[in-house]
Parts: structure tokens; C-alpha cells; sequence
């Protein structure tokens, strides 16, 4: 749930949300579709308003019904509340809970994953040396920025049945000078 972008989103973080889920999946294979499903950890963009909870373009206070945010560095995003930059124990656990997270999807019956890797989320500010400058394996140059992705792809392809297609959204560039460009973008294709 510390995921989420705002107190009001829809995830797939315990196992108690896959009915939920399968009714609406069921509905729509009925019909001759296919159902994907997007995951995502929003980072130091979570716990933010909604035009539901108020607090439109800035962060929803605890008392309110927020939560802190975690963030590969402590850089806050505009306006938001600053973010605690996350343990390595952290990352992992949040890689595993990626792979948890696929399993139920699979689980529901959603038919392809895409992992959410752009406009400034959890991934993408891994990627991008704006937003993460560690100094640890998850930070400095492009291998140690990439390895977050890559590691959430493994643990995800591995709960998935083969043949199933897992797609990963990433920002082609951020449009900021230093930051992640167009160049990385091919260059993390090719890995």
C-alpha cells in the first residue's frame, strides 16, 4: 500500500484483492479481450492528493491519511514531503513484493504484466541521476541506476507462466539536462 500514488488507488499488495480483481478480469476475457495489468510503486510521488482527498499536486499529511515516502535518495519531488532514501534490505524487499504482486496478477488471470518504469516513479528514479545519487550498488553510473529494473524483472518473469508477455513502460527521456535520456533508453533496451 506505500505504493500506491494516492490514499485512493487500487493495487494488487495482499492476497485478499484478487476476487476483486477476477470478476472484472473474467468480465472482460468474456468478451474476447485481453486483460494486462500495470504495476507499479510510486516512491517519492505516492501519498499524494486526489481531486477525492484534497491536497491536489501535493502531499496528503499523515493525520490525513497519508504515509511517508521512500525514494532511492533523500530528493524531494517539487512541493511534495521529502522522502527517505531506501535501505538495500528495502529494495530488496520491495523487489519481492513486485514478484508477489505478479503472482497474483497471474493468479486473478490478467493475461501480460507491464511494469510502470517512467514519469517519475519508484523506477524511474532509479534510472535517472537526478533523482538517485547513491553511492552504493543501487547508484552512480548506468549498471548500478539499471539494477533495481533488472532485478524486479527477474523476480517478476519468474512467478510468470512462460509465454506471457511482461512489458516494462520506461520515460524515454526526462528532459532535463543530466538526467535520463535517450541514449540510456536505447542503451537499456539492448540489455
Amino acid at each position: 500500500p506505500q505504493g500506491r500514488i494516492s490514499p485512493h488507488d487500487v493495487g494488487l499488495w495482499e492476497d485478499g484483492q484478487i476476487d476483486s480483481w477476477r470478476w472484472i478480469v473474467d468480465a472482460v476475457k468474456a468478451t474476447g479481450a485481453a486483460m494486462a495489468v500495470q504495476l507499479n510503486h510510486a516512491g517519492r510521488k505516492g501519498s499524494t492528493g486526489s481531486f477525492a482527498a484534497g491536497y491536489v499536486r501535493g502531499s496528503v499529511p499523515i493525520e490525513a491519511g497519508g504515509w511517508p515516502t521512500v525514494a532511492p535518495s533523500e530528493i524531494a519531488y517539487g512541493n511534495y514531503a521529502m522522502p527517505r532514501a531506501l535501505s538495500v534490505d528495502e529494495i530488496h524487499r520491495i523487489v519481492d513484493e513486485f514478484a508477489a504482486a505478479a503472482r497474483r496478477a497471474v493468479d486473478t488471470g490478467f493475461q501480460a504484466i507491464e511494469l510502470h518504469g517512467a514519469h517519475g516513479y519508484l523506477i524511474s528514479q532509479f534510472l535517472d541521476p537526478l533523482s538517485n545519487v547513491r553511492q552504493d550498488e543501487y547508484g552512480g553510473g548506468f549498471e548500478g541506476r539499471t539494477r533495481f529494473l533488472v532485478e524486479v524483472v527477474d523476480a517478476v518473469r519468474a512467478v510468470m507462466p512462460e509465454g506471457m508477455p511482461l512489458l516494462v513502460r520506461v520515460s524515454a527521456t526526462d528532459w532535463a539536462a543530466g538526467g535520463w535520456d535517450l541514449e540510456q533508453t536505447v542503451m537499456l533496451a539492448k540489455l
